[in-house]
Protein backbone atom coordinates (compact mmCIF):
# COMPACT_ATOMS: atom_id res chain seq x y z
CA UNK A 1 0.00 0.00 0.00
CA UNK A 2 1.27 4.03 -0.97
CA UNK A 3 1.66 5.85 2.02
CA UNK A 4 -1.01 8.38 -0.39
CA UNK A 5 -3.31 5.31 0.21
CA UNK A 6 -2.33 4.50 3.67
CA UNK A 7 -3.38 8.19 4.75
CA UNK A 8 -6.33 8.08 2.46
CA UNK A 9 -6.90 5.03 4.27
CA UNK A 10 -6.30 6.18 8.19
CA UNK A 11 -8.50 9.42 6.77
CA UNK A 12 -11.62 7.59 6.26
CA UNK A 13 -11.29 4.91 9.13
CA UNK A 14 -11.16 8.17 11.48
CA UNK A 15 -14.03 9.95 9.43
CA UNK A 16 -16.58 6.64 9.87
CA UNK A 17 -15.60 6.17 13.32
CA UNK A 18 -16.56 9.71 14.12
CA UNK A 19 -19.69 9.86 12.22
CA UNK A 20 -23.39 8.64 14.12
CA UNK A 21 -24.36 8.19 10.20
CA UNK A 22 -21.84 6.00 8.97
CA UNK A 23 -20.38 4.28 12.46
CA UNK A 24 -23.57 1.72 12.20
CA UNK A 25 -21.52 0.17 8.61
CA UNK A 26 -18.78 -1.12 11.37
CA UNK A 27 -21.31 -3.52 12.59
CA UNK A 28 -21.26 -5.48 9.27
CA UNK A 29 -16.99 -5.83 9.62
CA UNK A 30 -15.97 -9.50 10.97
CA UNK A 31 -13.19 -8.21 12.69
CA UNK A 32 -15.00 -6.04 14.70
CA UNK A 33 -17.10 -8.41 16.31
CA UNK A 34 -15.93 -8.63 19.27
CA UNK A 35 -15.20 -5.04 19.88
CA UNK A 36 -18.15 -2.88 19.13
CA UNK A 37 -20.43 -1.31 21.73
CA UNK A 38 -23.45 -3.41 22.04
CA UNK A 39 -26.49 -3.41 24.69
CA UNK A 40 -24.80 -6.42 26.47
CA UNK A 41 -21.36 -4.70 26.71
CA UNK A 42 -19.88 -4.52 30.80
CA UNK A 43 -17.27 -1.57 29.63
CA UNK A 44 -16.71 0.86 27.17
CA UNK A 45 -12.74 1.52 26.84
CA UNK A 46 -11.80 4.00 24.57
CA UNK A 47 -8.98 6.64 23.04
CA UNK A 48 -6.63 7.97 20.36
CA UNK A 49 -4.51 5.26 18.97
CA UNK A 50 -0.93 4.87 21.31
CA UNK A 51 -2.67 6.06 23.97
CA UNK A 52 -2.19 3.49 26.54
CA UNK A 53 -5.63 1.14 24.67
CA UNK A 54 -3.59 -1.88 24.75
CA UNK A 55 -1.72 -1.75 27.79
CA UNK A 56 -5.12 -0.76 29.46
CA UNK A 57 -6.99 -3.75 28.19
CA UNK A 58 -3.93 -6.21 28.95
CA UNK A 59 -3.80 -5.34 32.69
CA UNK A 60 -7.74 -5.25 32.81
CA UNK A 61 -8.73 -8.60 31.31
CA UNK A 62 -5.54 -10.04 33.53
CA UNK A 63 -8.15 -9.18 36.53
CA UNK A 64 -11.61 -9.18 34.63
CA UNK A 65 -11.77 -11.88 32.61
CA UNK A 66 -15.38 -12.39 31.84
CA UNK A 67 -15.98 -8.92 31.27
CA UNK A 68 -17.72 -7.75 28.22
CA UNK A 69 -15.95 -5.47 26.84
CA UNK A 70 -15.87 -3.14 23.69
CA UNK A 71 -12.46 -1.41 22.98
CA UNK A 72 -10.28 -0.41 19.95
CA UNK A 73 -12.18 0.93 17.76
CA UNK A 74 -10.81 4.10 18.37
CA UNK A 75 -13.76 5.41 17.75
CA UNK A 76 -15.87 8.62 19.58
CA UNK A 77 -18.94 7.53 18.00
CA UNK A 78 -18.07 4.39 20.13
CA UNK A 79 -17.98 6.25 23.41
CA UNK A 80 -21.51 8.17 22.73
CA UNK A 81 -23.42 4.65 21.85
CA UNK A 82 -22.25 3.64 24.84
CA UNK A 83 -23.44 6.47 26.88
CA UNK A 84 -26.53 6.36 25.52
CA UNK A 85 -26.78 2.57 26.06
CA UNK A 86 -25.91 3.62 29.91
CA UNK A 87 -22.58 1.38 29.54
CA UNK A 88 -19.62 2.72 32.05
CA UNK A 89 -17.18 4.51 29.97
CA UNK A 90 -13.21 5.66 29.97
CA UNK A 91 -11.66 7.61 27.80
CA UNK A 92 -8.35 7.37 27.66
CA UNK A 93 -6.14 10.69 26.83
CA UNK A 94 -2.75 11.34 25.92
CA UNK A 95 -0.53 14.72 24.98
CA UNK A 96 -0.82 14.84 21.10
CA UNK A 97 3.00 14.82 20.65
CA UNK A 98 3.28 11.71 22.67
CA UNK A 99 0.47 9.98 21.08
CA UNK A 100 1.11 10.91 17.59
CA UNK A 101 4.94 10.20 17.73
CA UNK A 102 4.04 7.34 18.83
CA UNK A 103 1.25 6.56 16.32
CA UNK A 104 4.02 7.29 13.04
CA UNK A 105 6.97 5.32 14.88
CA UNK A 106 4.75 2.68 14.27
CA UNK A 107 3.88 3.47 10.93
CA UNK A 108 5.91 5.82 9.21
CA UNK A 109 3.69 6.37 6.26
CA UNK A 110 1.35 8.21 8.25
CA UNK A 111 1.74 12.05 7.58
CA UNK A 112 2.04 14.48 10.75
CA UNK A 113 -0.92 16.62 9.61
CA UNK A 114 -3.41 13.22 9.39
CA UNK A 115 -2.65 11.86 12.53
CA UNK A 116 -2.95 15.48 14.61
CA UNK A 117 -6.90 15.80 12.28
CA UNK A 118 -7.04 12.69 13.44
CA UNK A 119 -6.54 13.21 16.96
CA UNK A 120 -8.79 16.56 17.43
CA UNK A 121 -11.17 14.70 15.16
CA UNK A 122 -11.99 12.20 18.03
CA UNK A 123 -11.58 14.63 21.15
CA UNK A 124 -13.81 17.46 19.59
CA UNK A 125 -16.56 15.01 19.25
CA UNK A 126 -16.39 14.19 22.54
CA UNK A 127 -16.47 17.21 24.20
CA UNK A 128 -20.35 17.70 25.09
CA UNK A 129 -20.26 13.82 26.51
CA UNK A 130 -17.14 14.88 29.06
CA UNK A 131 -19.09 14.76 31.75
CA UNK A 132 -21.01 11.31 31.66
CA UNK A 133 -17.57 9.57 31.02
CA UNK A 134 -14.47 8.54 33.12
CA UNK A 135 -11.36 10.69 31.60
CA UNK A 136 -8.05 8.56 32.32
CA UNK A 137 -4.80 10.42 30.85
CA UNK A 138 -2.12 8.40 29.99
CA UNK A 139 -0.29 9.55 33.20
CA UNK A 140 -2.49 7.77 35.40
CA UNK A 141 -2.89 4.89 32.96
CA UNK A 142 1.12 3.92 33.56
CA UNK A 143 1.16 4.93 37.17
CA UNK A 144 -1.91 3.78 38.82
CA UNK A 145 -4.14 2.50 36.47
CA UNK A 146 -5.86 0.44 39.37
CA UNK A 147 -7.31 3.84 40.79
CA UNK A 148 -8.44 4.27 37.24
CA UNK A 149 -10.93 1.13 37.93
CA UNK A 150 -12.07 2.25 41.22
CA UNK A 151 -13.25 5.86 39.98
CA UNK A 152 -15.78 3.79 37.30
CA UNK A 153 -16.62 1.83 40.04
CA UNK A 154 -17.61 4.64 42.45
CA UNK A 155 -19.23 6.41 39.54
CA UNK A 156 -20.91 3.76 37.59
CA UNK A 157 -21.59 1.76 41.20
CA UNK A 158 -19.86 -1.63 39.30
CA UNK A 159 -17.75 -4.10 40.58
CA UNK A 160 -14.67 -4.46 38.25
CA UNK A 161 -11.32 -5.77 39.98
CA UNK A 162 -8.75 -2.62 39.89
CA UNK A 163 -5.66 -3.53 38.18
CA UNK A 164 -3.34 -3.26 41.45
CA UNK A 165 -0.12 -4.90 40.59
CA UNK A 166 3.30 -4.62 42.67
CA UNK A 167 6.27 -3.35 40.92
CA UNK A 168 8.09 -7.05 40.56
CA UNK A 169 4.56 -7.83 38.58
CA UNK A 170 4.56 -5.40 36.17
CA UNK A 171 7.88 -5.55 35.39
CA UNK A 172 7.16 -9.39 34.69
CA UNK A 173 4.25 -8.33 32.53
CA UNK A 174 6.13 -6.02 30.63
CA UNK A 175 8.89 -8.48 29.97
CA UNK A 176 6.70 -11.46 28.90
CA UNK A 177 4.78 -9.03 26.53
CA UNK A 178 8.32 -7.71 24.93
CA UNK A 179 9.71 -10.40 24.58
CA UNK A 180 6.76 -12.32 22.51
CA UNK A 181 6.26 -9.07 20.06
CA UNK A 182 7.99 -9.62 16.83
CA UNK A 183 7.69 -5.51 15.47
CA UNK A 184 8.86 -3.90 18.64
CA UNK A 185 7.85 -0.74 17.30
CA UNK A 186 4.18 -1.73 17.63
CA UNK A 187 4.66 -3.14 21.11
CA UNK A 188 2.40 -1.64 23.84
CA UNK A 189 5.53 -1.53 26.25
CA UNK A 190 8.28 1.37 26.68
CA UNK A 191 11.48 0.42 24.42
CA UNK A 192 14.97 1.97 23.58
CA UNK A 193 14.27 1.53 20.26
CA UNK A 194 10.94 3.54 20.28
CA UNK A 195 11.84 5.88 22.70
CA UNK A 196 14.77 7.30 20.09
CA UNK A 197 11.95 7.30 17.06
CA UNK A 198 9.36 9.00 19.12
CA UNK A 199 12.01 11.90 20.09
CA UNK A 200 12.47 12.42 16.68
CA UNK A 201 9.14 12.55 15.66
CA UNK A 202 7.98 14.80 18.00
CA UNK A 203 10.54 17.32 17.45
CA UNK A 204 8.47 17.65 13.99
CA UNK A 205 5.33 17.39 15.70
CA UNK A 206 5.19 20.21 17.73
CA UNK A 207 6.34 22.53 14.73
CA UNK A 208 3.61 21.14 12.74
CA UNK A 209 1.06 24.10 11.90
CA UNK A 210 -1.86 22.31 13.50
CA UNK A 211 0.20 21.43 16.82
CA UNK A 212 -1.13 24.00 18.72
CA UNK A 213 -4.28 23.98 17.86
CA UNK A 214 -4.65 20.15 18.47
CA UNK A 215 -2.77 20.77 22.10
CA UNK A 216 -5.67 23.26 22.89
CA UNK A 217 -8.15 20.31 22.46
CA UNK A 218 -6.01 17.83 24.53
CA UNK A 219 -6.22 20.74 27.46
CA UNK A 220 -9.71 21.38 26.86
CA UNK A 221 -10.12 17.78 27.06
CA UNK A 222 -9.06 17.68 30.37
CA UNK A 223 -10.26 20.90 31.99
Amino acid sequence: MSPFEKNLRFFLGTYIGNSSLLFPYNYKREHNQKKIIRASSDLCVEGFQRSGNSFFVMLFRRKNKDVNLAHHMHSAVQVIKAIELQVPVIVLIRKPEDAVASLITWDDTLTIGVALYAYRSFYNKLRDYKSQMVIAPFSEVVSNVGEVIRKVNRRYSTDFIPMDFTEEQLTKIRTNVANRQKNQLASPIPNQEKAQLNAVHKERIMKHRSYQATLKVHDSFLT
